[in-house]
């Protein structure tokens, strides 16, 4: 019987790195159930003046899975992505910068009263700590991080190397559809509950 287990965003972390406390230690082959933030922890429409690193795309987790070491590869199965509330994405920069809110009806995004977009929920952020360092969410490196595929979508397994005890994988930034390579900026960034299984 497959072991499952809930991690709320409230333990969450803006940075990949192998001497952060884990979040929780779980076996091998639980099933996961992550509460997970939008990019901007819900700010979208009053963020910070100055954005840092430490403001955007916080992962939930880590989390500490018990047995791994050092040169294992961690699966994670995505079961499901769940989109919570609305949505929002923005364009621009500065002054000229404009965000949108997005309301979702089904499998549908309300673009317009003419337009609805389907909804591909899909995860942003996906990795565990590196060798050594520590490496923002907003970036991508060998430890995973800001991956920002439409691949990583339920159905999809994910496959990263091992570089500390536990792994310690966290996970964030969903976008409820989003543009090959979020290559304007954002997809559209939205709360979520995701189901992912992790085994070695």
């Amino acid at each position: 019987m497959t072991r499952s287990i809930r991690l709320d965003s409230e333990k969450h972390s803006h940075y990949f790195q192998p001497d952060i406390k884990p979040a929780i230690r779980v076996e091998s082959n639980t099933k996961i159930i992550l509460h997970v933030m939008d990019a901007l922890e819900g700010r979208a429409f009053n963020p910070p003046d100055n954005l840092r690193p430490e403001d955007v795309n916080p992962a939930t987790g880590p989390i500490f899975v018990k047995g791994l070491k050092p040169g294992d590869v961690l699966a994670v199965k995505v079961l499901a992505i769940r989109p919570i509330g609305t949505g929002y994405a923005g364009a621009g920069s500065g002054a000229k910068r404009i965000m949108r809110q997005f309301y979702f009806s089904g499998n549908g995004i309300r673009f317009s009263d003419y337009i609805s977009l389907r909804a591909r929920p899909m995860i942003g952020v996906i990795g565990v700590a590196p060798r050594k360092g520590r490496y923002s969410n907003m970036i991508a490196g060998d430890h995973g991080g800001n991956l920002d595929c439409n691949l990583v979508r339920a159905g999809s397994t994910i496959y990263l190397p091992i570089f500390v005890e536990g792994g310690l994988l966290a996970i964030g930034d969903v976008h409820a559809t989003m543009g090959d390579g979020e290559v304007g900026g954002q997809g559209i960034e939205v709360a979520a509950e995701v189901e992912v299984r992790s085994r070695h």
